[in-house]
């Protein structure tokens, strides 16, 4: 109690924001298991669960893989939906659903070519466009675990056209450019969250709107301590955000509570997102994917993918909220 308070004067008299309780307590369990053979293992990036199913991708696959629950702390790989034909770079990032309809993204990012050390450019190459990045997908799920049909649509057209997003469109997704790495279905809508560009004053992009109507689409803001998200799940109040580095920086990867609100005009303080707590990461196991598996009034389940480390290493965590 003593330190709260002398927190709260401290705070105070540098100018600086109070935080906040945390709203939930992070409990991290044990590790599940993937039985089978996973596409792209060592760069899973993103799941859902529909029914007794788990659908899972990875940046280095073309399509969705589709496991079942064994009732055992582990999943079986029975099928997979391709989305495209192999070898075609799609760098999938996202992953959600509404029911049995099921929702992915593609980055929408472009790549900065390496060439030669001792070429004219001393290394360092032109930025270039991947038109097959440049898609979001929805198709419905069978009871079987297979696809019916495979819709596609883009985004780029209205990224190029967005008075904010427009000017990092040109760029390479790791030096702020544009890099679509979350995805979430709430209130109909769809809501993509960017890695990148984090914007001044470490605002960082959602875009939402209706698949069928991404025109409309507007963007939102949420502040995340100068991070991108690197995934976002909604729950019943809100959503989930996995919050990481945008490139390189030195920052650890933590997990958030946002109401979903825009929080750019309330400049002075960003009430709508509250962080929870910082997610065990490393050089090659970098926490990628937030998966929710079940929600009570008391508590939400989940499942965290993590990149660089065969097998997604997906790890079981609770959150317990705090009345």
């Amino acid at each position: 109690m003593v330190r709260a308070v002398l927190a709260m004067f401290i705070s105070l008299a540098l100018g600086v924001p109070v935080e906040a309780e945390p709203p939930a307590k992070l409990k991290v369990g044990k590790p599940l298991v993937f039985r089978g053979e996973l596409a792209g293992d060592l760069d899973i990036s993103g799941g859902v669960v529909v029914g007794e199913f788990l659908l899972i991708i990875s940046n280095e696959a073309q399509g969705v893989q589709v496991l079942k629950d064994t009732g055992e702390r582990e999943y079986k790989v029975v099928g997979f939906i391709a989305l495209a034909p192999k070898d075609t770079d799609l760098d999938i990032e996202a992953l959600t659903a509404d029911g049995t309809t099921i929702y992915a993204t593609g980055s929408h990012s472009k790549l900065r070519k390496i060439g030669r050390k001792d070429g004219p450019d001393g290394g360092i190459g032109p930025v270039v466009a991947i038109p097959t990045r440049d898609r979001v997908y929805r198709f419905p799920l069978r009871p079987d675990g297979t696809a019916g049909k495979i819709e596609a649509v883009g985004l780029r057209k209205i990224l190029d056209a967005d008075p904010v997003l427009k000017a990092f469109g040109p760029m390479a997704c790791k030096e702020n450019g544009v890099d679509i790495e979350g995805l979430a279905f709430k209130d109909g809508k769809l809501h993509f969250g960017f890695r990148g560009p984090v914007l001044r004053d470490n605002w960082c992009p959602v875009l939402v709107g209706e698949f069928d109507a991404l025109k409309k689409a507007e963007l939102r803001y949420v502040q995340l301590g100068g991070r991108g998200i690197r995934d976002i799940a909604a729950i019943r109040d809100g959503f989930l955000i996995l919050a990481g580095p945008m490139g390189d920086a030195e920052l650890g990867f933590q997990i958030y509570h946002w109401d979903g609100t825009s929080g750019l005009p309330h400049r002075e303080a960003n009430t709508h997102a509250r962080l929870i707590d910082v997610l065990p990461s490393g050089p090659k196991h970098r926490p990628e994917g937030l998966v929710v598996t079940k929600e009570t009034d008391k508590t939400t389940e989940l499942i965290v993918l993590h990149d660089g480390v065969a097998g997604g290493d997906p790890t079981k965590c609770v959150l317990e909220w705090k009345k």
